[in-house]
C-alpha cells in the first residue's frame, strides 16, 4: 500500500503574529518561516498560502501543528479547522512539556520563532497523533471563570497574612482567635482597629454571630494591655481597611462560588461527568466544577487511575541516584486549586462518609497518627473512586466496596520494598559484592536488608539442602576488616 505524501507545518503563535513553516515527508525545508498576522486578512493569507504548497507538492495531507498559548492560538486554530482544503488535513495543538524536551534532545540552542517553527514541524514527523484535548469557548469560560475565583482566594490569603503581621504589632492577643479568619472577628476589627477602642467597646457584644466568651475575653485583655500597645491613627486605619477588604473578598468569593456551582448543574457543559461527579455524597457543585474544569474538559480521558493522580499532581517523585536517596513527596504538577478542593472534600469525606471515615482511620493506624499523610491517602482514594465513576458512567455506590470485600479474601500488607540495585545486590554472589569497589554506606544497606530477609524467612523445622533457584545470599551476613573495603569476606552463620 502506497503512503500518502504528506507535509508538515509548524505554527509558533505570538501576540497579534505567527511564524509558519512547512517542512516534507523527508525533513526537507521547502521555504524559511513566513510571518503572518493575527487579522482575518492574515489568517487568510496562511490559509491560502498553505493551499499553495499542497498544490506544489501534490500532497494529499497536511499537518498543522501549534502549541497553546493562553488564547492567543484560538483564532488560528479556529480558521484553519473551519477552511475548506483540496487535501486532508489535521490541526493539531501539541503539548508544550514535550514539544520543549525534543527541542533540547535534538540539540536546537537557538530559540527564535523561527526555530521554533521548524521544532514544531519536526515535532509533528517525529510523533504522529500526539495532541493534547481542544476546549470549546464554553469550556474556556467556565475555566476562566474558575480560574479567576481561584485568584480571589489567592488575594484573601495575602491580605490576611498582611492583616496578622499587622495586628502582631498592635494587637497581638488577637491572634489565637484569627485562625482561619472568622468573619465575626473581621467585622469587630472593623469596627474598633485598636486596642483602646476595644477595652472601651460597649456594642462588641452586638457583633453579628460573635461568640459572647470569646468577645469579652479579648475585651480583658485589651484592658490590661491597651497602655503597652500603639494606638495611633496610621495603624488603626490599616487594620480597618484590611479587615473591611477582606469581608468584602470573602463575599464576593463566596457569590462567585455559589454562581458556578449553580451554572454547571444547569447548563450542559459538562453534564454527564458533572454528574457522576456529583454522586459522590458531600462533594459539593464547586468542587465539581472545579475538577471538571481542570482535569476534564475537552473530553480528556485517562486510562488509568495513576495518570489521574499524575495530572492532579498527587503523584509520589524520587530523586535516587548511586548513594544519594532523596525522599519521596508529591510532585504538585497542574494547578493547585485542585488539590485543595481535593483536600477540602477529603476532609469531609473522611469525618461524614462511613467507607472514607473507616479508610482514613485505616491510614492514621498504618502511619502512626500522621493526619496530614492519612488525609493524602484519603485523597488519591476519592480520585480513584472519581476515575471509576467517570471512566465506567456509573453512579457512586457507598455499599461497593462492602460486598467486595465479602467476595474477595483479606489482602496480606506487604513488607516495605527494597532499593531496586540493593535487591538485585542481595541476589549476586558473595565474591561478586566484596571485589566491586562499592561505597560503606551501600555495604551498610545490603548488610541491613541481608538480615531483615533472614529474619523475615520462614523457619522450617527439616534441614533441607537450599534449591537451585532460591536466594542464596538470604540468611548470610557479611563482615569487612576495618579499614580494608575489598578483604576477603567471613561468612557468619
Amino acid at each position: 500500500m502506497e503512503e500518502k505524501r504528506v507535509l508538515y507545518c509548524g505554527i509558533d503563535v505570538s501576540k497579534g503574529r505567527a511564524d509558519a513553516a512547512v517542512m516534507s515527508a523527508g525533513g526537507r525545508r521547502l521555504e524559511n518561516p513566513r510571518l503572518f498576522m493575527d487579522t482575518p486578512e492574515g489568517r487568510g493569507a496562511m490559509a491560502e498560502w498553505l493551499k499553495g504548497w499542497l498544490k506544489r507538492t501534490a500532497a494529499e495531507r497536511l499537518e498543522i501543528g501549534l502549541e497553546p498559548t493562553g488564547g492567543y492560538e484560538v483564532h488560528w486554530v479556529r480558521t484553519l479547522r473551519g477552511e475548506r482544503w483540496p487535501a486532508e488535513v489535521e490541526v493539531r495543538l501539541l503539548p508544550t512539556t514535550a514539544v520543549g524536551a525534543h527541542r533540547k534532545a535534538t540539540g536546537q540552542r537557538t530559540g527564535t520563532d523561527a526555530t521554533s517553527a521548524w521544532s514544531l514541524a519536526e515535532f509533528l514527523r517525529a510523533f504522529p497523533g500526539l495532541q493534547v484535548p481542544g476546549l470549546t469557548p464554553e469550556e474556556r469560560s467556565l475555566r476562566c471563570w474558575v480560574r479567576r475565583t481561584e485568584g480571589l482566594r489567592k488575594q484573601e490569603l495575602a491580605l490576611s497574612n498582611e492583616l496578622q503581621q499587622l495586628l502582631y504589632e498592635t494587637m497581638p492577643f488577637v491572634l489565637p482567635y484569627f485562625r482561619d479568619c472568622p468573619q465575626w472577628l473581621l467585622r469587630l476589627l472593623a469596627e474598633y482597629p485598636t486596642a483602646a477602642k476595644l477595652a472601651r467597646a460597649r456594642g462588641a457584644g452586638a457583633i453579628p454571630r460573635a461568640p459572647r466568651e470569646k468577645v469579652e475575653a479579648l475585651q480583658q485583655c485589651a484592658r490590661v494591655q491597651q497602655a503597652a500597645l500603639p494606638a495611633d491613627g496610621i495603624s488603626a486605619r490599616n487594620v480597618q481597611e484590611l479587615a473591611e477588604d477582606l469581608l468584602r473578598l470573602h463575599r464576593r468569593i463566596d457569590q462567585q462560588c455559589r454562581a458556578i456551582g449553580e451554572f454547571v448543574q444547569q447548563q450542559q457543559i459538562g453534564a454527564e461527568v458533572v454528574r457522576w461527579l456529583l454522586s459522590v455524597p458531600r462533594l459539593g457543585a464547586y468542587t465539581a466544577a472545579v475538577l471538571y474544569a481542570e482535569l476534564f474538559t475537552g473530553g480528556r480521558r485517562y486510562g488509568s487511575p495513576d495518570a489521574l493522580m499524575k495530572a492532579a499532581g498527587l503523584d509520589l517523585i524520587q530523586y535516587d541516584s548511586g548513594d544519594c536517596q532523596g525522599a519521596l513527596h508529591l510532585s504538585k504538577r497542574g494547578p493547585a486549586a485542585v488539590r485543595r478542593v481535593l483536600y477540602l472534600a477529603a476532609w469531609r469525606l473522611s469525618r461524614q462518609e462511613p467507607v472514607f471515615r473507616d479508610y482514613y482511620q485505616r491510614q492514621l493506624a498504618r502511619n502512626g497518627g500522621r493526619g496530614n499523610a492519612a488525609m493524602v491517602a484519603v485523597m488519591k482514594k476519592l480520585l480513584r473512586v472519581l476515575w471509576k465513576l467517570v471512566t465506567d458512567g456509573v453512579a457512586f455506590d457507598s455499599e461497593h466496596e462492602a460486598r467486595w470485600k465479602a467476595r474477595h479474601a483479606e489482602v496480606q500488607p506487604q513488607p516495605p520494598q527494597l532499593q531496586p540495585a540493593v535487591r538485585q545486590a542481595l541476589q549476586m554472589n558473595e565474591s561478586q559484592i566484596a571485589a566491586a569497589p562499592l561505597s560503606q554506606r551501600f555495604r551498610k544497606k545490603v548488610k541491613a536488608a541481608t538480615g531483615r530477609k533472614r529474619a523475615l524467612a520462614p523457619r522450617s523445622p527439616v534441614t533441607a539442602p537450599p534449591s537451585p533457584a532460591s536466594d542464596t545470599a538470604l540468611g548470610q551476613k557479611l563482615s569487612y576488616s576495618k579499614g580494608v573495603p575489598n578483604a576477603t569476606p567471613t561468612t557468619e552463620i
